[in-house]
């Protein structure tokens, strides 16, 4: 469109663009739905398909915003129970995992730490205590159980629990709740175990018709000691000797299906462990 615009000197011509530049003419394009890898316009000659017109919708024909996916949520996992852990970083980790009110201990189990805890078990069903599956935590776990036996206990194994890299707070292999995966989280605070101190259910003996106490040593060079340390960690009880096993066991309820079923897992892992260095010595040979 030309218009004639007045500068102070002889009129000149201005070129005003009222409508935006097409090389060509070119029908006006209509409002389209967002398509992924595809374009509005479709040009003569360019070999373009002409299809995406048909994936419009309805809607964005008359100016409406065309319909958006609804984003999946995730329902997340809720408990009232207060769940107890050692350190912040163990709290963020069941966070993380679920919604639940969570204290922490900060490694002191005091007067003041107790009290502490009182206080927020107001209004809750009930307390969950999740310690490390370590020594400090196992004996953490028996102090707290002292001043509250009615709390439910959950244990993680520890190898959910163990860290491969190191971090500028800890080294590779540190060991602690902080490292567990949300999943391994939540199967441990949805099982969680009654305090049965006068339990005896699991008796030395069973102990020792599992290799678990006593002088036994097997064929692959394996003690009852290393046995029993394999055990305790798939159970997430921390290093224990026989006296202490056999407390832990009784008083969180582990059955004696539970105990056998562990004590099959360690003895596959420690054959498949000890057959691993002749097969590396077999492929060795066949390769010379």
């Amino acid at each position: 469109m030309l218009k004639r615009v007045s500068c102070g000197r002889p009129k000149i011509l201005r070129r005003v663009l009222t409508t935006p530049y097409c090389p060509s003419p070119l029908p006006a394009c209509k409002p389209q739905a967002h398509v992924t890898g595809s374009t509005n316009c479709n040009r003569a000659g360019s070999g373009r398909s002409d299809s995406l017109h048909s994936q419009v919708t309805s809607n964005s024909w008359h100016g409406q915003a065309p319909a958006r996916a609804q984003p999946r949520v995730e329902q997340r996992l809720r408990i009232n129970s207060l769940v107890v852990v050692e350190g912040k970083a163990d709290k963020r980790a069941v966070l993380n995992a679920l919604d639940a009110p969570v204290a922490v201990t900060s490694g002191a189990i005091n007067g003041r730490t107790l009290e502490q805890l009182q206080k927020q078990m107001q209004d809750r069903a009930a307390m969950i205590i999740l310690m490390d599956p370590d020594v400090a935590g196992r004996q953490a776990r028996n102090r707290l159980s002292d001043f509250f036996p009615a709390a439910l206990h959950s244990f993680v194994p520890q190898l959910e629990a163990t860290s491969p890299i190191p971090s500028r707070w800890h080294e590779a292999g540190n060991i602690g709740v902080e490292h567990a995966p949300p999943q391994a989280i939540r199967l441990a605070l949805q099982a969680p175990r009654q305090l049965q101190p006068l339990r005896k259910d699991i008796t030395r003996e069973l102990l020792e018709s599992l290799q678990l106490a006593g002088t036994f040593s097997d064929s692959h060079g394996g003690s009852q000691a290393e046995r029993r340390r394999r055990v305790t960690a798939l159970l997430g009880l921390g290093d224990c000797n026989v006296k202490q096993l056999l407390r832990q066991l009784n008083t969180f309820s582990f059955s004696t299906e539970e105990l056998q079923m562990a004590v099959q897992q360690v003895e596959a892992a420690m054959q498949a462990a000890a057959s691993a260095p002749e097969i590396l010595q077999y492929n060795g040979q066949d390769q010379s």
